[in-house]
């Protein structure tokens, strides 16, 4: 059975597929919504960031002038009332017509509305996975190329593999801001309380 690789969108996803691919490794990508892992035993290849981070990752790429992105209309919407990360993250916290705007734009937001708990089914399916037999090799994105090139050859068996791949990182006209206050921190920590303790039973039971 392939590994399956669970393609989660602003952690580095793009360089890993390249260097599965230089190397001719056959994995099964989930990289959307409604695909499912199943129950079965199975290697798992899974690339986390900090999920503040990445959200403001998601939200800076989706909202630049970069000319392979089309939004819908739902993000038009959104960034027509939200020009920075930090003003949709401290929205959640208000009330009204903003609160909603905001609770919008993080369900239809690319990238900002997956989640590493949403593509594994949450903490308890993936501990499930764990008990049944499943195997995590979790590349973090600080060091990204180290990182995949240790836990990809783990993963299959390799004494060796060809790492040399270009960056996928695509650079932004749109000037961008990664600045978040404590309100916009809080409301994020909140939200993706899930996802931070999904990543931290990942990591425990990978090692």
């Amino acid at each position: 059975m392939k590994p399956t690789f669970l393609h989660i969108g602003k952690c580095g996803g793009g360089t890993i597929r390249s260097i599965l691919s230089k190397n001719n490794l056959g994995v099964e990508i989930i990289h959307a919504k409604g695909k499912s892992l199943g129950g079965s035993p199975k290697k798992i290849i899974i690339p986390v960031r900090d999920p503040i981070d990445r959200y403001v990752s998601a939200f800076n790429w989706r909202r630049a002038d970069v000319p392979t992105v089309k939004l819908s209309m739902e993000e038009k919407e959104t960034f027509e009332t939200f020009q920075t990360a930090n003003q949709m993250a401290m929205a959640l916290s208000k009330s009204g017509k903003l609160k909603e705007s905001a609770e919008k734009g993080f369900n239809n937001v690319a990238h900002v509305c997956q989640s590493v708990s949403g593509f594994l089914g949450g903490k308890d399916f993936a501990e499930d996975l764990y008990l049944k037999g499943s195997k995590f090799y979790i590349i973090e994105i600080d060091d990204l190329i180290k990182n995949a090139e240790r836990e990809i050859k783990k993963c299959f068996d390799l004494s060796d593999l060809n790492v040399d791949v270009k960056n996928k990182h695509v650079s932004t006209k749109t000037p961008i801001s990664t600045f978040l206050n404590e309100c916009a921190i809080e409301n994020l920590l909140n939200y993706y309380k899930e996802d931070y303790e999904c990543i931290k039973l990942l990591k425990m039971i990978s090692e």
